[in-house]
């Protein structure tokens, strides 16, 4: 995946990620990135803020079972664990 940086600094990228998924690696632009993965939101702590405007490509590995969301539940797309 690509990010981009927008106007400002970013000194952490958040993402929403399945919490049924465990992340086993992840990288941004090829180099091990320190991250955190807690009640569904990822968070990945770059070594050096992404200077503004720049883009960074993300990759992970990751494994388990996904996991439907209470959301998605109340919206008809399956139920909820």
């Amino acid at each position: 995946m690509h990010v981009r940086a927008g106007p400002e600094h970013l000194p952490a990228l958040p993402f929403s990620f399945n919490p049924g998924l465990e992340v086993a690696e992840l990288r941004l632009d090829g180099i091990e990135t320190p991250f955190q993965h807690e009640h569904g939101l990822l968070t990945v702590r770059p070594r050096e803020p992404l200077a503004s405007g720049a883009q960074s490509r993300l990759t992970l590995r990751a494994s388990g079972v996904q996991t439907i969301s209470r959301a998605a539940a109340l919206c008809g797309r399956g139920s909820a664990t």
